[in-house]
């Protein structure tokens, strides 16, 4: 199949002749963490270095604009959006603030726990309390 003066093989690209040195690569494991260590992407898993998520951050923002915010500097996108339009802004209208007594300490103190847990390097899920 492949030509008798070619230098490739026409299907794979190996070479036919003369001295082949194999390209030299970094090893694989180098671009990934140390085992155990886990800073990887998972499946629905938030977790961050230890150490360098902004738990003061959360707390104020979490303070002034209300816990989904924090949920969404976690990194907890559909629950911070879940949270903050329908129960904070939808049912918090509806009955006229009244569900707020209770959902912007509960949202408040779940982004400050989540915040915390990050910080210290622990795994959080998309939709973990507390």
């Amino acid at each position: 199949m492949n030509p008798s003066d070619g230098q490739f093989c026409s299907m794979c690209a190996f070479p036919l002749s003369g001295n082949f040195v194999p390209p030299v690569h970094p090893p694989v494991a180098a671009a990934y963490p140390r085992p155990g260590t886990n800073f990887g992407p998972q499946s629905g898993v938030i977790q961050v270095a230890p150490g360098t998520h902004p738990v003061a951050l959360v707390i104020i923002l979490s303070i002034l604009l209300g816990g989904w915010v924090g949920m969404l500097i976690n990194r907890q996108y559909a629950k911070g959006l879940v949270f903050g339009l329908v129960v904070f802004m939808g049912v918090g209208a509806l009955t006229c603030g009244l569900s707020l007594a209770v959902a912007y300490p509960l949202m408040l103190v779940d982004a400050i726990l989540v915040a915390t847990k990050l910080n210290r390097g622990e795994p959080v899920r998309e939709w973990q309390w507390f």
